[in-house]
């Protein structure tokens, strides 16, 4: 008679899901510290319109926005990169392409409201 659960789940599937899991939260994290970057560099360009010179204001909006959208990139990469060391390309959860997606999105949006509110 088999005793085995047909629910058992091996120690080493166990510590993939943790990992992609793991991998999943720092994803996120980055993700939030690009956007608030970015963000940050948002409000300067449309709250602080008063300042002088005006150039240095810009400049320094855009650098945070840039910083911002390369932290997204390079968190996309990092998590595409870890997720292909061990074989979660295909996951059950998020899939790649809705994370890729969405960076790419993120940016795409940002840098027109910045071009928008700099005009």
């Amino acid at each position: 008679m088999n005793t085995e659960s047909p629910y058992q789940t091996s120690t080493l599937e166990l510590a993939i899901q943790r990992t992609r899991l793991a991998e999943e939260r720092t994803y996120n994290a980055w993700l939030r510290t690009g956007m608030t970057t970015m963000g940050f560099g948002l409000a300067l360009a449309k709250f602080f319109t008063d300042v002088e010179p005006l150039w240095l204001l810009q400049l320094l909006a855009v650098s945070f926005v840039l910083g911002g959208g390369i932290t997204v990139l390079l968190a996309f990469y990092t998590h595409y990169q870890r997720c292909k060391e061990y074989g979660a390309i295909n996951a059950i959860h998020t899939p790649i392409w809705v994370s890729g997606g969405l960076s790419i999105l993120l940016i795409l949006i940002t840098a027109l409201v910045l071009t928008l509110v700099l005009i």
